[in-house]
Parts: structure tokens; C-alpha cells; sequence
């Protein structure tokens, strides 16, 4: 989990999430299957595709990654139940004041939950898709000359034993139809290195219009929690002072820095 001051809720924050788990599966684990449904901003893409080859090159033990994509009309997944949890206990909790609350929430609403704490450890996975010298392109032919729209796209097949840069997939689940190939390589036939580099060079900058309003609110919020909100970097590149009285007791840095 992540808070707003730390990250947005695009595609390189969801693929950070996504590497930090596959990276940090038991060795023995060889392949992973994951179900998404078809949002295109957050699980269908080229971004999300990028991370996902990214951590099968880097967890060595692991052999395959399938992502696979819901039926529209179909497309309840075992987090939805897990939401659901979530928000039966968010209405018998106590107040929430700070992100923290919301994690101790989460940890709390069942004994399956761990929580774990992105912060800023995020990174920008389409940045190696863009740029002169990105090591990858987007494609909008596969290898058989066929055109590639993610729309239609069902099931994408991460493999260790196709070269780097290359991603198969499907169009239909059906067994009789075989994978085709995406080659995402700037330059065919060549090696590639995937090295993301950092999303965030600092805290990431929220509105100045939404911390006026977060600031407006403070009356209503604990005020050992004050600090939290007056430290939110704003697009102007400016945090408003703290007061130091207050710093000892603040949950800065147990708000998301951890």
C-alpha cells in the first residue's frame, strides 16, 4: 500500500506491486498465473507487460508468468470478496486520520491480510518503453505480420526460454488456437537490458487545491496527525512549515516511509 504523497494509481505503481511480489515468491514457485480483469489503465498494457517481464528476468527460479484477462460480463475476482471484507470493517472501526490507519485496518479485517509498504519504492517501467534509447518499442504488429490491439488480447504468456523482449499471447482461450509473438525489442535479434530506474526522484506532488482542502479539514483530525498533511508536497514544489512541537508525536515517516 501506498499513499498519494508517495504515488499515483497508474500502471507503474500497480507493476511495482506486481514486481515486488513475483521477486519475493518462495524459490521453489516456477510459474504464476494471474488473473486481471481488463482495465486498461491499471492491468491491460504495455507498461504492466513491461513490469512483468522485467521481474520473470530478474526471479531466476521462475519459468513462466501467465497473465490472463476476465470475459467482460465475468469478471469477479477473489479481491473483490477481499474489498468487501475491507469495507465491513472500515464501518466498526475507529476513525482514520492517517494512511496508517488505513494499513492497520487492512492488517486487521482478516488474518489472511499482510500488508505490505510500497512507499517510494516504485519504478518507472515506461520509461523503458519510451525515449530514443529505450531498449524496448511498442509493437502494433506481431511476428506473423498480424496487427496487435490489446483489446483483444486474452492471455499474455511471460517465458524464460524466449529471448528477452519477446512476450507470446492469445486472442482466444480456445486450445486450438496457438500463441503468437510480440517482439518488443528497439532492435531485433539483439539482447536487451531491463534496468528501470526510479518513478519518483522525491514525494510525489499533489494538487495545490486538494492539500487547501486536506488543510481545511484539520480541525476534524487528531492533531498529533497535523504534521502528516502539512509535510504534502504540492505541485508548487513547496511544503508548508512544521511546527517542531508537533514533529515528536507526527506520523510522517509511519505513514508510508517505512
Amino acid at each position: 500500500m501506498w499513499h498519494e504523497g508517495e504515488g499515483g494509481r497508474g500502471a507503474n505503481q500497480v507493476g511495482s506491486a506486481l514486481y515486488r511480489f513475483i521477486i519475493n515468491l518462495p524459490d521453489e514457485v516456477e510459474h504464476l498465473i494471474l488473473w486481471s480483469d481488463t482495465c486498461g489503465g491499471q492491468n491491460k498494457n504495455e507498461v504492466i507487460n513491461t513490469a512483468l517481464m522485467t521481474a520473470l528476468n530478474q526471479k531466476k527460479t521462475l519459468k513462466t508468468i501467465d497473465q490472463k484477462f476476465l470475459v467482460p460480463g465475468h469478471t469477479h475476482l477473489e479481491c473483490d470478496s477481499d474489498h468487501a471484507v475491507i469495507e465491513e470493517r472500515k464501518k466498526r472501526s475507529k476513525e482514520i486520520h492517517i494512511p496508517r490507519d488505513w494499513y492497520n485496518l487492512v492488517r486487521g479485517a482478516s488474518k489472511k491480510f499482510s500488508v505490505h509498504l510500497l512507499g517510494r519504492d516504485q519504478f518507472d517501467f515506461k520509461d523503458l518503453l519510451t525515449g530514443r534509447d529505450s531498449p524496448l518499442v511498442k509493437r502494433k504488429v506481431s511476428t506473423s505480420k498480424d496487427k496487435f490491439v490489446w483489446k483483444n488480447v486474452v492471455w499474455l504468456q511471460h517465458r524464460r526460454n524466449l529471448p528477452l523482449g519477446i512476450v507470446a499471447f492469445k486472442t482466444s482461450f480456445s486450445d486450438e488456437d496457438d500463441f503468437s509473438y510480440l517482439d518488443m525489442r528497439r532492435r531485433k535479434n539483439s539482447s536487451v537490458e531491463l534496468s528501470p530506474k526510479a518513478a519518483y526522484a522525491g514525494p510525489n506532488k499533489i494538487s495545490i487545491k486538494k492539500k487547501k482542502d486536506l488543510l481545511s479539514m484539520l480541525h476534524l483530525v487528531d492533531p498529533d496527525c497535523h504534521a502528516f498533511y502539512h509535510a504534502l508536497q504540492t505541485d508548487s514544489g513547496e511544503a508548508d512549515d512544521i511546527d517542531p512541537d508537533i514533529l515528536p508525536s507526527s506520523d510522517i515517516e509511519d505513514s508510508g516511509e517505512e
